[in-house]
């Protein structure tokens, strides 16, 4: 409605509106999208673009805003838009199951669990469930075919084998740019509950992949090499659990600050002893 009069979308253009309008705020990605409005249909972007120019038409121009390379996002009447351009966006596949078939909903509640926590921790864009568990876990010839159709640019994928109590999980974090795997490891934990045992997993996966896509974006934007990439990664985790507001651990963050000074004591930055963001060394230039 626009005060007293009423308008019409046709089907398609109104399911993006619908979708966008239970997103308010949030940069919704094409392939969101295209697997929300579009389940299991190949169209060409020419359909979604078609689709924003009638709701756009029918709403107002200034509503439903393109963020370039990324998607669309709806706000309110004078409200901006973020800078999501710098902002990777992580596309988490659903996991192979290579235990008991009836972990299978368990597995994916682990891999939901990872996406929820990455997108509170707010510096990455991750794609929603119903666009990156349209994929199963794939070998690295299927990376480019994942890129192309979500746009992400880093993928996390792996396989979780449960036996009774027991739960084995290989998660491995691809940049999805160059087909390259920049982390894997494997975790195994048992134990009288399952909950317990999946919530250590998932706190420890999603530290460990905020670190390694902030590394893989620093690394990108570097000038000039890291002297000591030890320290430099130990540095990065501390801030990591500083910042991240579902898991601020002040106690651990100055372990790590310490670790790294004694790695490389002439490191440009320290955690301070408060538990505050890493400081400059005295006597250090200004970034």
């Amino acid at each position: 409605m626009r005060g007293d009069e009423t308008l019409f979308l046709r089907p398609k253009a109104y399911g993006i509106l619908t979708h966008l309008a239970r997103n308010m705020g949030r940069v919704v990605p094409k392939a969101e999208l295209f697997d929300t409005v579009w389940p299991g249909v190949f169209v060409t972007e020419d359909s979604l673009t078609q689709s924003v120019r009638e709701i756009r038409k029918a709403i107002g121009e200034d509503l439903v805003r393109t963020v370039p390379k990324r998607g669309y996002i709806l706000a309110a009447d004078g409200e901006s838009v973020p800078d999501v351009g710098s902002q990777p966006i992580v596309a988490v596949l659903r996991f192979r199951n290579e235990g008991e078939s009836a972990s299978a909903l368990l597995i994916d509640g682990f891999a939901e669990d990872i996406i929820n926590g990455i997108a509170a921790f707010g510096h990455v864009t991750v794609l929603a469930r119903n666009s990156s568990f349209s994929f199963t876990s794939f070998e690295r010839s299927e990376w480019p075919q994942i890129r192309a159709k979500t746009g992400a640019d880093y993928i996390v994928e792996g396989a979780v084998r449960r036996q009774g109590e027991h739960i084995a999980a290989t998660i491995n974090l691809v940049d999805a740019v160059n087909s390259v795997q920049l982390w894997g490891h494997r975790y195994q934990a048992s134990g009288e509950g399952m909950f317990p045992i999946g919530q250590d997993i998932v706190e420890d996966i999603v530290g460990r992949l905020v670190v390694r896509v902030a590394t893989a974006g620093l690394e990108q934007a570097m000038r000039k090499p890291v002297p000591n990439l030890a320290a430099h990664e130990l540095i990065l985790r501390g801030t990591a659990l500083l910042l991240d507001p579902a898991q601020t651990d002040i106690a651990t963050a100055r372990a790590l600050f310490e670790e790294a000074v004694i790695k490389d004591p002439d490191s440009e930055w320290i955690g301070t002893p408060d538990g505050a963001r890493p400081s400059r060394k005295a006597g250090s230039a200004s970034p």
